[in-house]
């Protein structure tokens, strides 16, 4: 099974893959210093999945930055919410780094793409109750499909939007049944409407990253995703590089 990472074949070039709309906020902060998208594209370049890890006498190295540099432009990543990061106890300098979603996910590589058709029901309800703001779908009908109101005004005395979940070719899309609405596609397609009403634009991939952001996300443990740090042990064939500098901060 082939490993996962960020890099690709683009002809014969290899190429790292920049999550855009992270870079454009990346770039569109005031304050960010030049030190921080270099970092910031370092570590995509160097992650091997969306959890990784890095000793910061080879981040110093290759990256060529000073200790303060370097500690600045991290932090910098971390309070925008573009990394999670924590250096490994008893390591001398292994650090740990998981690059982030807008929503604060893991994120995903290309073998985490998402199979919508194998998803479950409930994951599919999660999706959708998520997005319209609501805990669970409002019911099911007569064939299993779930309902929830209609978020795009034109709601009725009866849920109007419709979420298969039959496993075939309609799984995990959805319909609005009110005739003066009638939306209908799927959950990348529901991303970019729901997006819309709120005065954004989301292009295919955009809104596809977004989708399955949201599924990597909730496939890590609950308590992985809310901590400061890693919950497994220490691997212990870690290895510092030669000359290696290290940094011990606590947070």
């Amino acid at each position: 099974m082939a490993k996962k990472t960020n890099i690709f074949a683009a002809g014969n070039i290899s190429t790292a893959a920049l999550p855009l709309p992270m870079f454009d906020r990346l770039l569109a902060t005031d304050g960010v210093k030049p030190s921080t998208v270099l970092l910031y594209v370092y570590l995509v370049r160097r992650a091997t999945g969306p959890t990784f890890r890095l000793h910061m006498g080879t981040i110093l190295a290759e990256t060529g930055f000073s200790r303060p540099t370097y500690r600045e432009a991290r932090e910098q990543l971390r309070t925008l919410n573009l990394i999670r990061c924590w250096e490994l106890p008893g390591t001398q300098g292994w650090w740990e780094f998981e690059l982030l979603t807008n929503h604060g996910t893991t994120l995903p590589t290309y073998e985490d793409y998402v199979h919508f058709s194998d998803l479950p029901a409930d994951e599919i309800e999660a999706y959708y109750a998520d997005r319209l703001g609501v805990s669970e779908a409002s019911g099911q009908d007569a064939d299993g499909s779930l309902l929830f109101d209609c978020p795009f005004g034109h709601t009725g005395k009866k849920p109007t939007l419709k979420v298969t979940i039959d496993g075939g070719d309609h799984h995990g899309r959805f319909i609005c049944n009110n005739r003066r609405c009638g939306r209908h596609g799927g959950m990348i397609g529901f991303e970019q409407m729901i997006a819309r009403q709120a005065g954004r634009d989301l292009s295919n991939t955009q809104a596809g990253q977004a989708v399955r952001g949201f599924f990597v996300g909730r496939r890590r443990p609950v308590d992985e995703r809310l901590s400061d740090g890693p919950t497994h042990p220490i691997v212990a064939e870690l290895t510092e590089p030669d000359d290696a500098e290290t940094e011990a901060e606590v947070f």
